[in-house]
């Protein structure tokens, strides 16, 4: 999956665009990118304007999730080719490098240090597919639900909980075995 993240980000209920950037980027990646970021709007609506914390892989993974939906959707590209690229780049990389438990990648900070050490595929990627695989499980209400809990609580754990019925800690082994699947 390729981003741009200088190109655009969101804030405030508004997209912020970098117009040279975004010149330079194919369409079907422009409405990629536009996708992913008008999703994040749409997560900080679902908490009621509230500025809430989710597992930052969740948050990134399904702005790509919708993101590659609304491409399939407008005929530009197949979520399922999508899908079998991420894991060949994931598993190109898992070949000479560990990937980050999802549980290293929850807070912005954790986010940003492993994007630029590690890249987007062992971020964006693995969100994406730590997501793919949370809504085939518990389906894409529940996984609304859970940004909506942040209207109400910051606390990541207790709403992951709450709302999925299994700890964080529990879906990170789950998600690990089914990769390790995926990846062979």
């Amino acid at each position: 999956m390729t981003h741009f993240p200088a190109i655009a980000n969101c804030k405030n209920k508004k997209i912020l665009v970098n117009a040279h950037g975004l010149a330079r980027t194919p369409w079907s990646g422009r409405i990629k990118l536009l996708a992913h970021e008008v999703t994040h709007i749409v997560q900080y609506q679902l908490a009621d304007s509230r500025c809430g914390s989710p597992h930052r892989w969740t948050t990134e993974g399904f702005a790509d999730w919708v993101a590659l939906k609304v491409l399939e959707g407008l005929k530009i590209d197949s979520f399922a080719k999508a899908k079998e690229k991420s894991l060949e780049r994931l598993g190109s990389f898992k070949s000479s490098r560990t990937l980050p438990l999802l549980s290293q990648i929850s807070s912005a900070a954790d986010w940003e240090y492993l994007v630029k050490s590690l890249g987007n595929e062992a971020t964006y990627g693995q969100a994406f597919l730590a997501v793919d695989f949370l809504i085939e499980r518990k389906g894409l209400p529940t996984v609304l639900e859970y940004f909506k809990l942040f209207g109400r609580s910051n606390n990541r754990q207790s709403n992951f909980a709450t709302v999925f019925g299994e700890s964080v800690s529990t879906f990170e082994r789950e998600f690990s075995g089914q990769l390790e699947k995926l990846l062979i």
